[in-house]
């Protein structure tokens, strides 16, 4: 951050005093041709056109030697082309850099301000560092206490999620777990059948199924976009056409709620700090606690993607594999995940309640019929990363993809 500060600071420096030399143009002669005539009297006529650039005020001249008996008779001057404006004064070119240096020194407090604005929204790591260790062990149970929100923050800020929107499939598969929602897929259309994505979404006493104050807004909104309780991908596909704000306002509301609540717990340390002693910020650093949970959650993604690969495979129930495939979904490796779970135990995949292999599709389908055309609008006013592969926006912090 430093060093950004101090090559802008250069930056201005070389800037003023380009706009201080700016005005000082040197006289030149470009060109000086000269036509001369004869005629039978041995009288000379002589036609010498100056190409130049010069100021106001500026004498030239052209001297002439060994001229013996000869004349210069007739001499005659004329100019042609553009005239310069004439110089400005010394008080006007000290009023107008003066200006021109209150101009760049608000331009540079605009900059250390928005400095300081993504400085706080930042999160640090410390000597912890956020890159995952090369032996990273599998982890077989859920981590970060089983709160999805909580992974998300994790997994968000060290770099173990795909993309932004797989929290919201997550989602729906915790309510088809919960007997919340239930989703179909149908064909539709004559000669040419298309496949329809819909939502069945229960609005019996949402208050009591739905305890948790996020997932209640995501389920507010998504009736709202049914206006009856059967959400149709079109009518979601529409819905966030006109209303991107609210379903983006959701994601980030769920980091700034998360890293409250990291702080409060002494998961983050905050410290404040100065940038070059003017501007207040504040620092926000990661603990080795923190860290800690953020390689368990690696350990199942690493334990979800290789579980084919292990020898020693301990039974896995029909419940312990919901929430496998739940966390598997944020973490954008659910179909994989699912392909093959399915492959070794078809019964358990029969017992959950996600007892359709397709459902993790269908649900990405909804995502991508859904969310991803929000971002048309959503562009216009932000700029979210996108994966146009898969058609989600949001990657992770660097601006790198995730896998």
């Amino acid at each position: 951050m430093k060093k950004i500060v101090k090559i802008f600071l250069i930056f201005l420096f070389c800037l003023l005093i380009f706009s201080i030399s700016k005005d000082v143009k040197a006289n030149s002669i470009n060109k000086i041709e000269m036509d001369t005539y004869v005629d039978n009297n041995e009288n000379a006529t002589v036609n010498e056109p100056w190409i130049c650039r010069t100021n106001s005020g500026t004498e030239l001249y052209h001297s002439y030697y060994n001229l013996g008996t000869s004349k210069i008779e007739n001499l005659k001057v004329k100019e042609y082309g553009r005239r310069s404006n004439s110089p400005k004064s010394l008080t006007e070119k000290i009023v107008s850099e003066i200006v021109l240096f209150f101009i760049l020194i608000i331009f540079e407090f605009i900059f250390i301000g928005l400095i300081a604005l993504i400085d706080a929204s930042r999160l640090h790591f410390g000597k912890e560092g956020k890159k995952m260790p090369s032996n990273l062990p599998y982890y077989r149970d859920i981590p970060c206490n089983k709160d999805l929100f909580r992974a998300y923050y994790i997994g968000y800020h060290y770099g173990l999620l795909r993309n932004k929107t797989d929290l919201f499939g997550a989602i729906i598969l915790k309510w088809m777990k919960e007997s919340i929602i239930r989703i179909e897929q149908k064909e539709e259309g004559g000669i040419f059948k298309k496949e329809n994505e819909i939502i069945y979404l229960n609005a019996n006493n949402p208050d009591t199924t739905i305890t948790n104050k996020t997932e209640r807004r995501l389920f507010d909104m998504l009736y709202a976009a049914s206006h009856d309780g059967i959400l149709e991908s079109k009518e979601f596909k529409k819905w966030c056409k006109k209303s991107y704000s609210k379903v983006l306002t959701w994601f980030d509301n769920i980091l700034i709620e998360q890293k409250k609540i990291m702080v409060e717990e002494g998961m983050i340390s905050v410290r404040k700090r100065k940038i070059l002693k003017v501007i207040k910020t504040m620092v926000y650093t990661a603990s080795p606690a923190l860290k800690q949970e953020a390689i368990q959650l690696a350990g199942l993604k690493k334990f979800l993607k290789e579980y084919t690969l292990i020898k020693d495979k301990e039974a896995v129930e029909a419940t312990l594999f919901e929430e496998y495939l739940i966390y598997a979904q944020m973490l954008g490796i659910a179909e994989q995940v699912t392909k093959e779970f399915k492959d070794i135990y078809p019964e358990i995949i029969k017992q959950s309640n996600f007892e359709y292999y397709d459902h993790t599709k269908i649900i990405n389908s909804f995502i991508a019929h859904g969310i991803i055309p929000g971002r048309g609008a959503e562009s216009k006013a932000r700029d979210y990363s996108t994966d146009e592969e898969r058609g989600d926006f949001g990657k992770g912090e660097g601006g790198k993809d995730f896998h």
